[in-house]
């Protein structure tokens, strides 16, 4: 789903113009982005905590040169799903028949 296919959808199912669905995605988006940088989670109850983690230095291996790398550390955005939406996405998927 991209962002335009989002502001289709907050149109369709709320009284917002497109106009004014396009500023409410763009300003959630860099609210959002805003508070990842700034190290706060975003939790959303019944959705997703979204937040950073820290991810600790570690050596890799290139196997076309056959040297070791050093890869630093470095933050990183983790999703986290809560039950209640981890419970709908399963049982979505157990409905449909592959």
């Amino acid at each position: 789903m991209t962002k335009n296919d989002i502001i289709s959808e907050l149109v369709r199912r709320t009284d917002l113009t497109k106009s004014q669905a396009i500023h409410a995605v763009e300003a959630l988006v860099e609210i959002v982005g805003d508070a990842l940088v700034k190290g706060d989670p975003i939790l959303l109850r019944g959705f997703a905590t979204i937040k950073t983690v820290k991810r600790a230095p570690k050596m890799a291996r290139n196997i076309k040169q056959g040297t070791s790398v050093h890869i630093p550390s470095r933050r990183q955005v983790k999703f986290v799903a809560y039950n209640e939406l981890q419970e709908r996405i399963n049982r979505y998927h157990e409905a449909i028949i592959y």
